[in-house]
């Protein structure tokens, strides 16, 4: 934990009253400030600058009050804050907008794979400094991303110099500055991409924001505002079943797969329940099963044909039956009844991807055995109907692996991955899923048999 002790200047009305011997704590994801200061039917504050050691000008983003205490002895309050922008003081939350957003990134660096270092120190006992080329992934609309290279050096205690390589993620404005929340938007979505595409790292992100038009007084440079907020790192909770693509192999397509990404907004849904698996830390296995049937339904609805017949030719089978019904009370419900009749079932959502199952379950697994199971399983999860024919426990969730990555195939190929690329993140996709499955279950079947 750090802290960091001085002063604000909280809100008040059409002025600012200044707060002394503030107190700032940064505990990892966690940012607080506890001051004299009265609270009472202060429920937030969106903007609090202040100043404050090591950090200088600071400007406190969505502080909440978490609580205060009012006695003889002075007034102590305690306010929680979402984000830390330092190296400027900004008066009105309208005015967080910038031109750029670098973010040092460890997952991106753990995907490009290309370092600034040449040779090694141990055995060839030299080594140089070469940066690759910057990294175009392009422009999208009115923002653009690049990948740039750099390198950190320093020492410790005894003085052994410590370098240390990163990749930076620049996120620019294009035709004009960005607000503050339409960067984290675009930031958050291209950790989404990693952590899809099985790209994890536990290493947290640092940020930084600049704006052309705010510059050092002394030497024309712009102020670089170091960014905090909580770290936003998905973790690898896979089995390995489906390969991260290698960064050389895609290069030439990244930016049509990332045009896909940013503008495909049918596949957002789909994502989030996948993704859910990766950022919480528990997942019940009902709930991954759930979100695995939910996420490929949803795919199916938004880019496969939806509809059983044809509009025109539901509509006079649709009218066929109303007019043959009596009362209004008859005729709303059997509409109601009738708003979906047309759509596929879930069992015909999962047929319809015959061609693609091939290449994720295991050889020993009979797709239309398979989706039986998967079908009655949902709908014993949803309706607590009658369990006969379902699967549990490891059967369960390696069912959710499968449905999960067929998903993943699919969209893979929506967002324009091509088939070299799909044969390759899935070769082993059938027999990894089909070894973790046996070496779990035996190691069940051991266990059990010791109890």
């Amino acid at each position: 934990m750090h802290s960091y002790f001085g002063h604000i200047f909280l809100p008040q009305e059409n002025n600012f009253q200044k707060i002394e011997g503030v107190r700032l704590f940064i505990d990892g994801d966690a940012f607080w400030i506890e001051a004299s200061m009265y609270l009472f039917g202060i429920e937030k504050y969106n903007l609090i600058k202040g100043a404050f050691s090591d950090l200088g000008y600071v400007s406190l983003i969505e502080c909440n009050v978490k609580g205060f205490t009012n006695s003889v002895g002075g007034n102590e309050g305690k306010l929680s804050v979402n984000y830390i922008l330092c190296g400027i003081q900004i008066d009105n939350e309208d005015d967080l907008n910038f031109s750029s957003l670098s973010v040092t990134m460890p997952s991106l660096k753990k995907w490009i794979n290309k370092t600034v270092f040449n040779g090694y120190l141990i055995g060839e006992e030299k080594m140089s400094i070469k940066y690759p080329d910057n990294i175009n992934f392009g422009e999208f609309g009115k923002f653009s991303l690049a990948a740039s290279f750099g390198f950190n050096q320093n020492h410790d205690s005894n003085k052994t110099i410590i370098l240390k390589d990163y990749i930076t993620l620049k996120i620019k404005g294009t035709t004009s500055n960005l607000s503050l929340w339409e960067f984290l938007e675009i930031y958050r979505k291209f950790k989404k991409f990693l952590a899809f595409i099985n790209v994890f790292d536990n290493d947290n992100d640092s940020f930084v924001l600049s704006d052309n038009n705010i510059k050092y007084e002394f030497n024309d440079s712009l102020v670089q505002m170091r960014f905090y907020m909580s770290s936003y790192n998905f973790k690898d909770r896979g089995i390995d079943d489906v390969r991260a693509p290698k960064f050389d192999i895609v290069q030439n397509d990244i930016n049509s797969i990332l045009q896909n990404w940013y503008s495909k907004s049918e596949i957002n849904h789909s994502v989030s329940l996948i993704l859910e698996k990766y950022f919480q830390d528990r997942l019940s296995r009902e709930t991954y099963f759930l979100n695995s049937c939910f996420a490929i339904e949803i795919y199916h609805r938004r880019f496969k044909n939806n509809t059983k017949l044809p509009s025109s030719e539901f509509k006079k089978l649709k009218k066929a039956i109303i007019d043959k019904l009596e009362t209004p009370q008859e005729i709303a419900f059997f509409k109601e009844k009738l708003s979906y009749a047309n759509e596929p079932s879930f069992r015909e959502r999962l047929k319809s991807f015959d061609d693609d199952f091939p290449f994720i379950l295991p050889d020993n697994i009979n797709t239309d055995d398979f989706i039986k199971k998967v079908v009655l399983t949902r709908n014993f999860i949803v309706h607590r109907g009658s369990p006969e024919g379902t699967i549990s426990g490891l059967e369960l969730y390696y069912a959710s692996i499968s449905v999960e990555a067929l998903t993943k195939w699919c969209i893979y190929k929506e967002i324009g991955f091509t088939e070299n690329h799909l044969l390759s993140m899935f070769q082993y996709t059938r027999e990894q899923i089909n070894r973790m499955f046996g070496l779990n279950k035996r190691l069940q079947t051991g266990i059990m048999k010791t109890k």
